[in-house]
């Protein structure tokens, strides 16, 4: 289906068939794309693949994926539900590559624990999505507005400076531990890759000791603190961290 083939009737969740791509692929995407430019209508990506342990785009890739867009006329949608509001030191983790999409979709931190979610478009896909073509339990929430009021009024150049100073203190300790290969990620969003598979022990022994951490992967903790987190917490949760690392060593 083309862009140009959407409506107001035509609007709906199954619009043809869908295609993967090997995550930040340029070529292959490229590849995907020049089969029959006039089949595809959007490209989906995320800045930061969270649910598979914290992996980055690589430099580059969003930009060759906006620039396929445009040759095409296809709509670039970036995924920020998980990345968006200010997680990465950025308000949008895809600021860092310059692109502007054409659909962002939110949720999570924009309400700061309230349920909400948002669409935002620009451009040829502002007229696409319009007032009832979408329903939604959240959608228009009082309360749930206000929330996210309050975190657009927060998340301020000094706010998103703070969690970045958070994230590389956080980064830099943390890849001093016993089992560390490497951290993945930006800001507080930070995956650690583990020489050995014991992610999965380290939540356990966390929790026992009062530490959430979360295992996407047997060799693989991720760590998302509240943006909101201070230094001293920082410092409390990462001894922690380091006892758990040095019993599992």
């Amino acid at each position: 289906m083309t862009l140009g083939e959407y409506n107001e009737y035509s609007w709906d969740y199954r619009p043809g068939g869908v295609e993967f791509y090997p995550f930040g692929d340029a070529d292959y995407l490229r590849h995907l794309v020049e089969q029959d430019p006039t089949d595809t209508a959007v490209i989906i990506l995320e800045p930061i693949q969270r649910e598979t342990g914290v992996i980055p785009a690589p430099a580059g890739f969003m930009q060759k994926a906006s620039k396929l867009c445009d040759e095409y006329g296809i709509l670039l949608i970036v995924d920020e539900v998980q990345t968006g509001a200010g997680r990465t030191g950025t308000f949008f983790a895809h600021e860092v590559e310059g692109v502007h999409p054409d659909v962002i979709t939110m949720a999570k931190g924009l309400g700061a624990g309230v349920p909400i979610g948002a669409t935002i478009t620009r451009g040829r896909a502002k007229d696409l999505f319009t007032p009832g073509s979408h329903g939604t339990t959240f959608g228009g929430n009082p309360v749930a507005c206000a929330a996210a009021n309050v975190v657009l009024d927060t998340v301020d150049a000094e706010f998103l400076a703070e969690v970045t100073r958070k994230g590389d203190y956080l980064r830099q300790e943390v890849e001093k531990l016993q089992l560390v290969e490497r951290v993945r990620g930006r800001g507080l969003m930070l995956g650690i890759v583990l020489a050995e598979p014991v992610a999965k022990q380290a939540v356990r022994d966390g929790l026992a000791r009062g530490l959430i951490l979360n295992a996407p992967s047997e060799n693989v903790l991720r760590l998302t603190p509240p943006m909101v987190i201070s230094h001293d917490e920082l410092d409390t949760a990462l001894t922690t961290l380091r006892t758990i690392m040095e019993e599992l060593a």
